[in-house]
């Protein structure tokens, strides 16, 4: 009789998780975006350029073929790069935010409990990932009450910070796994971009100009495949998925 009930505990859990896992699919099988306008989502940004408007992050365009009409998200900003032996007596955090930087957030219209990030930056024929794209950066969710970083970027490579999946080049598709997480917003940080340039220098630092560039951000749950579109898996999260593994 005790093994007969803890039998039942376990089945009944098991169909709450499938109920869950499901929930977070579309009825095509596709994973559903929770960071698309058409589902309720809002973008915020710290500031744009020109008429690059944070909308443009959740309509679901993620190419970059209309980046010269309009189509993604751009903000210039300032940053001050200290040289090396330089530093002053403030937390790393501090020092990441407070010297310039640029980002951009989406908001959910309600909590839900998502472990996969993708973020689209600029990368065409026109405008490569490699000189347009992310050289320094964060990726994050709001985690209870603080943001908590995923990922972030450093030297033009992605590295992953809840798995065990390295480093990888930062394209223009970036691909984001972690534990799941109950959260309304996410956000993209950008401090540095691979097209900075030096504006002024002083004793201890160098000023850099830079632009954020962000083309789409989206935000699913569970990862679950319908098995009839299983093949529509990309190279790149079986790859990742590889990684997850090792």
């Amino acid at each position: 009789m005790r093994y007969l009930s803890l039998f039942l505990v376990i089945l009944v859990n098991c169909t709450g998780c499938l109920t869950q896992l499901t929930q977070n699919l579309a009825p095509g099988g596709e994973f559903v975006n929770y960071a698309s306008a058409e589902n309720g989502a809002t973008a915020v940004a710290s500031g744009s350029s020109g008429d690059r408007n944070a909308s443009t992050v959740i309509n679901g365009i993620t190419d970059s073929k209309g980046w010269d009409k309009g189509e993604g998200w751009a903000m210039t900003f300032n940053r001050e790069h200290m040289r090396s032996g330089m530093m002053r007596y403030e937390s790393r955090m501090t020092r990441k935010e407070q010297r310039g930087g640029a980002w951009v957030e989406v908001r959910l219209p309600e909590p839900k409990r998502v472990n996969r990030m993708v973020v689209y930056t600029v990368d065409s024929n026109k405008y490569p990932a490699s000189k347009f794209g992310i050289y320094e950066g964060n990726f994050q969710v709001w985690d209870k009450d603080n943001w908590k970083t995923i990922a972030k970027v450093k030297n033009g490579k992605v590295e992953y910070l809840t798995t065990t999946a390295g480093r990888t080049e930062a394209k223009g598709r970036i691909l984001l796994r972690f534990q799941p997480i109950l959260t309304n917003m996410a956000r993209v940080m950008v401090f540095r971009s691979n097209d900075r340039k030096v504006i002024d220098k002083t004793y201890s630092s160098t000023i850099e100009e830079n632009t954020a560039r962000i083309v789409e951000i989206e935000i699913t749950g569970y990862d679950t495949f319908d098995p009839n579109t299983q093949a529509s898996k990309s190279q790149e999260e079986d790859e990742l998925d590889n990684l997850l593994k090792q």
